[in-house]
């Protein structure tokens, strides 16, 4: 948008960066993780040239699979049978 002689948004630009969810996104239509990070950063995916409908989600599934064995590791120790 413009703010500089008054309030403009590009209405466009809004309907794609609203509209955007991961069922827009190929990769994250068939990411498993896809409904805990959302696609991840909107902003950072269009800053790379990825454009409105890429996911952004460098990171995030190293980042799930970690915590995953860290909370299953976790809830096993605390129902063991000793």
């Amino acid at each position: 948008g413009n703010y500089r002689d008054g309030l403009e948004l590009y209405k466009e630009k809004l309907q794609h960066w609203y509209g955007r969810n991961i069922s827009t996104s190929p990769a994250c239509s068939r990411c498993k993780y896809a409904f805990f990070c959302g696609g991840g950063c909107q902003a950072h995916a269009l800053r790379e040239g990825r454009g409105y409908n890429s996911s952004y989600c460098d990171g995030y599934p190293g980042t799930f699979q970690k915590i995953t064995s860290d909370v299953y590791k976790s809830f096993m120790d605390k129902t063991a049978v000793t």
